[in-house]
């Protein structure tokens, strides 16, 4: 074989190792761009569960961008540290409306020690039981007082009840109508609070119920409640109440109720009601 041949050959064979360390070297990086890619898609998901991003001021302070979740976890369960002022004023105003609503359902005269832990030393309310309600509707079994669409002119502050005999007073002629009632329920719910430093007020829906063996009543009023809470660590104390809606019901019924369910004498018979609704009903 000539020098020529064997040159050229060779060069062929340094052409196809260069050629292959090439193609070795891009797969190469391929591989090692690609691990890169996958740990770092790792740390992100890792780093994402490790945090909570806050979103559009639901925190308390406006540029808190990222909460650490522990934190989060230890601190969320508690509105006063997160600055959640309505959430924590409801949170400590409930536990004075569910002593209202215990002293509505309790048996005995509500006294002025009962209440007096409720208010402040200045507290005035409305009467809680109008006298100025008018019959809306009465048919054979049921009668629904009302206020006036036209409201009565009001009196003064000085005639408005004053300190804790003023709302003891008012709590217990709202109850007269449920006086001889075997059974009581009575609810009162905030739905809505205007904070002001230590002035609050609040809106609170107030419902409440008598059943005995002949007669049904239920009450339920609207409330404006001006509280005073100097401090989150202090309850709230009532300064006054106003009375901005009332209804009253009565109804005559020894069921104890104005409707009674009669599901099972309509569909008792079927295979549909044994098989699927009963087990529900039950």
């Amino acid at each position: 074989m000539s020098s020529s041949v064997t040159s050229r050959i060779r060069r062929r064979w340094i052409a196809v190792f260069i050629a292959w360390a090439g193609f070795v070297v891009v797969v190469v990086s391929v591989i090692v761009q690609f691990q890169a890619n996958k740990h770092s898609d790792v740390e992100e998901q890792i780093s994402r569960k490790d945090t909570i991003v806050a979103e559009s001021n639901i925190g308390p302070a406006e540029g808190q961008g990222v909460i650490p979740r522990q934190q989060s976890i230890s601190s969320g369960d508690d509105p006063l540290t997160e600055g959640w002022e309505s959430e924590a004023f409801d949170r400590k105003s409930k536990k004075q409306l569910v002593k209202v609503a215990r002293l509505l359902t309790a048996d005995g005269e509500i006294n002025d020690q009962d209440v007096q832990h409720l208010i402040t030393n200045k507290f005035s309310c409305d009467v809680l039981r109008p006298s100025d309600v008018v019959e809306a509707y009465r048919d054979a079994q049921m009668v629904v007082l009302r206020l006036p669409e036209v409201p009565s002119t009001s009196g003064s502050d000085s005639d408005r009840a004053q300190g804790a005999s003023g709302l003891s007073g008012a709590l217990n002629a709202l109850r007269i109508p449920v006086s001889d009632a075997g059974r009581r329920r009575a609810a009162l719910k905030t739905v809505h609070v205007d904070i002001r430093g230590p002035s609050v007020n609040s809106v609170v829906r107030v419902e409440s119920c008598g059943f005995s063996d002949i007669s049904v009543v239920q009450q339920t009023a609207l409330w404006t409640c001006h509280w005073n809470w100097p401090s989150v660590d202090d309850l709230p104390r009532l300064q006054s109440i106003k009375l901005e809606d009332f209804e009253e019901v009565a109804l005559q019924s020894k069921a104890g109720a104005m409707l009674n369910d009669e599901t099972h004498q309509l569909l008792g018979k079927g295979d549909a009601y044994q098989q699927q609704l009963r087990l529900g009903s039950s």
